[in-house]
């Protein structure tokens, strides 16, 4: 087994009522039952939920202990034994810690209800685009724009089923072309500034994305915008996301129309000249959705 790296006793704020403390370490994963059969490898793997694991009643190895979170065992089978992945190490509440990683919290951390997100995809062309694109799901089919069972198996087993997506996309299908102004791919008009909740509009606050005369439709801007930010500036896709998300919350806590703080992100962007241009513009559009995010 590699020599354990212990670091310095940390406390991992898994959410606000959820916290673990131990000693953070760098451990191969055959160290660890269960774990490390796949064909990928990393020098130094840290997951976004972080593992916690717990010394076995005998011998030198460890025992998994968020076994029961799919978003740690799924990623952790991709890798294989030799792989260095970073963990939680605890030593006292083991089997509490055990009960609430590995059971209760899978159950509870995700705050995002499964009709909204489905709705929300099922409106938006951008967000299927980026599941192609940034999760590898294409669609065999060139009347999609993702695989939805590749979605279904991303989402892991308490996310919704294949059925379930099914249904929700074909719903939500059925509406728009009932209400065709309901959907992302509706007109937004630009030169009309937003009004937030505490009042006045962009400007007041130094929000000033963005006048146009020149509407298009929301989903054109959008991938316009996705493209530059990603072949022109080079930037990530997923912080594209970010904004995205954080846009679209302020228009549903507002009930604005849908797609109005996002068409001003997305013409910016297809605006700006140079790196410094699109530093200006994100300055300004960060500053707002933290001034927003918490009214």
């Amino acid at each position: 087994m590699a020599e354990d790296h212990a670091e310095s006793q940390i406390t991992v704020q898994y959410s606000r009522d959820f916290h673990v403390s131990g000693r953070r370490v760098l451990t191969a994963l055959s160290s660890i039952d269960g774990v490390g059969g796949g064909h990928r490898n990393a020098t130094h793997l840290v997951l976004p939920v972080i593992p916690i694991i717990a010394k076995k009643t005998s011998g030198s190895g460890y025992q998994l202990l968020n076994f029961g979170d799919s978003r740690v065992t799924s990623q952790l089978s991709e890798f294989n034994s030799s792989t260095m992945i970073e963990c939680l190490l605890v030593s006292e509440n083991i089997e509490q810690v055990r009960s609430v990683s590995g059971e209760i919290y899978p159950q509870i951390c995700t705050k995002v209800p499964t009709a909204s997100f489905l709705k929300r995809l099922a409106q938006s062309q951008p967000l299927r685009q980026l599941l192609s694109d940034f999760f590898g799901c294409p669609s065999s089919h060139q009347s999609t724009d993702f695989s939805v069972s590749k979605l279904a198996k991303l989402l892991a087993p308490n996310g919704p089923s294949k059925a379930t997506i099914d249904r929700a996309l074909k719903n939500q299908k059925a509406n728009l072309s009932k209400n065709p102004e309901s959907s992302e791919t509706a007109t937004a008009t630009l030169d009309e500034h937003p009004t937030s909740t505490t009042g006045g509009t962009w400007q007041q606050t130094g929000e000033d994305l963005l006048t146009s005369t020149q509407p298009k439709p929301i989903a054109e801007l959008g991938a316009e915008a996705r493209e530059k930010w990603c072949t022109f500036f080079n930037r990530a896709p997923g912080e594209f996301s970010y904004i995205e998300t954080g846009l679209e919350d302020i228009e549903t806590k507002n009930d604005d129309q849908a797609g109005s703080r996002r068409a001003l992100f997305y013409q910016r962007i297809t605006e700006a000249k140079d790196n410094d241009a699109l530093r200006d513009v994100l300055k300004k559009i960060y500053e707002y959705i933290e001034t927003h995010k918490g009214q």
